[in-house]
């Protein structure tokens, strides 16, 4: 959570509030996009004052980002000894609900949206995805150190372009993210031999 949702001294914070406030804000967000955030609407809604939601986050895209940021799959420890396993799986992590098949996929894109608003942005990449793309790098590292790949891999080509790979092909074909195919976009960006597949 935000420095600012945490209490700095003086009577504790309603935790309750806050989940409500964190609750409702992802709700409209879902809804109606960033756009559609209004905090005193929001403050109204969950029976509180607009002081009391910016004592709490200072701006609302900290209050979306705190808020998309927990609907988001949470961070899991990844290290099965083999780097295309790993950032296979962390790729799935980041990615999961983004597939066309998947009942959150409306949501998901909402998200997506919100995400991308310049208010939003840099909130949730420090909130979130800031984290994720260092234990990637660590997975790549460790590929290296474990004599699996080239010590020339570029690891931020790398996420950057797994990461572009699977955005377009979840969110703008539409297309759901196959393992199989995803574990040969890793190999061809590490630089180890692909398994034999048809045609993406």
């Amino acid at each position: 959570m935000s420095e600012e949702a945490r209490p700095r001294g003086g009577r504790p914070r309603d935790a309750g509030l806050t989940e409500r406030i964190l609750d409702e804000a992802l709700r409209v967000i879902i809804a109606g996009g960033f756009a559609g955030m209004r905090i005193e609407q929001l403050a109204t809604a969950v029976g509180c004052g607009k002081a009391a939601v910016y004592r709490r986050f200072s701006t609302p895209g900290e209050l979306a980002a705190e808020a998309i940021a927990r609907a988001l799959p949470p961070a899991g420890v990844v290290d099965t000894g083999d780097v295309v396993t790993d950032l296979i799986a962390i790729n799935q992590e980041i990615t999961r609900g983004l597939a066309p098949d998947d009942e959150r996929h409306a949501s998901a894109g909402s998200l997506l949206s919100a995400m991308l608003a310049p208010e939003v942005r840099p909130h949730i990449w420090e909130r979130y995805f800031a984290a994720r793309r260092a234990r990637a790098r660590e997975i790549i590292a460790r590929g290296k150190e474990r004599g699996q790949i080239s010590l020339d891999v570029d690891a931020d080509d790398v996420i950057d372009a797994l990461s572009g790979y699977s955005l377009y092909r979840s969110s703008m074909r539409g297309v759901e993210l196959e393992d199989a195919h995803t574990r040969r976009i890793v190999q061809l960006l590490l630089g180890v031999s692909p398994d034999a597949l048809p045609p993406m």
